[in-house]
């Protein structure tokens, strides 16, 4: 799924990709959300611009968790406008694209903890001769998916002298835990004779594996047919 207003690698920082936490603090996100907003209309009904430009703050914040930048920007214009009193004319329109946003959010975030676990067929796999290729469904491989990649893909390096490729194309961001079920299943390759390639990772991807140092582990191409040509 493409994410237009939050962006999940900012929640996997601050929670270091645990999936419990990850559900803990987007309970807490909608419910504060709920909250603020209601504050909000109830503040500016009420013309109380200085409590109006304290809880702008206290948005402010919490939407940066979410990767929100551009409503963390509009908030911090409107908390100092309100603080000072000036261009109140603005205030309804901070406050109802402060809601609408917000909502928006809750949706992609409920998407990303509930519709992405429960996601079947989050790999599929192809046979090209004795070479399997393996391809996901999903856009990222994080803690909130990967239980259930691992399962998919547990018994992957039990027969010996297997061959295998992960097609990466479409895969948008790894983080700790993918990168760490890579090395794992490198490792049941190595212990059976088996073989694990990579092809096809998006710029950004590659530029991971490289601060990581795995380039220097796996083998990756760009091409698929180059891949599958290099077992021989």
């Amino acid at each position: 799924m493409d994410y237009k207003y939050i962006k999940p690698e900012y929640l996997e920082m601050v929670t270091g990709g645990d999936p419990d936490l990850i559900r803990e603090l987007v309970t807490m996100f909608r419910d504060q959300m709920d909250e603020i907003y209601r504050d909000m209309k109830s503040m500016l009904s009420r013309r109380d611009f200085n409590s109006l430009g304290l809880l702008a703050h206290k948005a402010k914040s919490s939407v940066a968790i979410m990767g929100m930048e551009s409503l963390a920007e509009m908030l911090k214009i409107f908390e100092h406008q309100a603080r000072d009193g000036e261009q109140s004319e603005k205030y309804e329109n901070y406050v109802s694209r402060f809601g609408e946003d917000t909502r928006s959010a809750m949706k992609e975030l409920e998407t990303m903890v509930n519709g992405e676990m429960a996601k079947p067929g989050m790999i599929t796999t192809e046979k090209r001769g004795k070479i399997g290729i393996i391809s996901f469904s999903v856009n990222r491989l994080n803690a909130v998916n990967m239980d259930e990649i691992r399962d998919g893909m547990s018994k992957v390096f039990e027969e010996p002298n297997s061959k295998i490729i992960f097609n990466l194309k479409g895969i948008e961001y790894i983080d700790s835990s993918g990168f760490a079920f890579f090395l794992t299943l490198h490792k049941a390759a190595k212990s059976n004779y088996g073989i694990l390639k990579f092809v096809n990772p998006e710029p950004r991807v590659f530029e991971l594996f490289q601060t990581l140092h795995l380039h220097t582990v796996f083998e990756i191409f760009d091409d698929l047919d180059a891949c599958i040509k290099s077992f021989r």
